[in-house]
């Protein structure tokens, strides 16, 4: 997940280089105990404002949902699936155009946490795959809701946040995707438990 500063306080998108101008880059070793992200983005010269603002919107979105975030799992990543005490069944993760998934034709689960019992919603983050079938979610074995696949927007990722019950107790919450039938359930990519905005 992005950070909302770096070594110096520096905000995403503050280090934009002008044309003829540099940007100076900070050894690895000055920065290994923090998060980063490095963007080198090509863009036509009368394209370049709109691809900006576009990585910028990228990165405020992303931030928003840090802010948000109890607690996340980053699925078919093994340290953050171990992490958060994986089981399964017939299911298998892989790599599409550089993003990780898991998928299953039976199921599997991740226990979350939720120390003070802020959460309010659980998002899900899946590639759209016309060839997926519809995926159960459960948590603490009651059925949160279901996912329909989406092949009008293949390989786009797509997600949905369910509502978590309001009387739910603080601790461990336990999350299980399963195939609602025959076909392999979606490809998913991240699961946040999240609190409401701020805002």
């Amino acid at each position: 997940m992005p950070t909302r500063s770096g070594p110096a306080g520096v905000r995403p998108g503050s280090r934009d280089a002008r044309p003829g101008e540099s940007v100076t880059l900070v050894p690895f070793a000055g920065i290994h105990d923090s998060r980063y992200v490095i963007y080198f983005p090509l863009a036509e010269p009368e394209r370049l404002q709109v691809r900006r603002a576009e990585l910028r919107a990228t990165d405020e979105a992303a931030l928003a949902l840090h802010d948000r975030t109890v607690d996340a799992i980053a699925a078919g990543e093994q340290q953050p699936e171990s992490n958060h005490r994986f089981l399964g069944h017939d299911t298998w993760s892989g790599l599409t155009d550089g993003l990780r998934w898991r998928a299953a034709t039976g199921w599997w689960s991740y226990r979350l946490t939720d120390r003070d019992g802020t959460a309010t919603g659980l998002q899900v983050t899946h590639l759209a795959d016309g060839s997926a079938g519809p995926t159960r979610v459960l948590v603490g074995g009651q059925t949160l809701g279901m996912i329909s696949p989406s092949s009008d927007r293949q390989g786009e990722e797509i997600s949905q946040v369910f509502p978590l019950d309001t009387d739910r107790t603080a601790g461990p919450v336990k999350v299980r995707f399963e195939a609602a039938g025959p076909a392999t359930t979606i490809r998913l990519r991240e699961v946040h438990l999240v609190r409401p905005s701020a805002t």
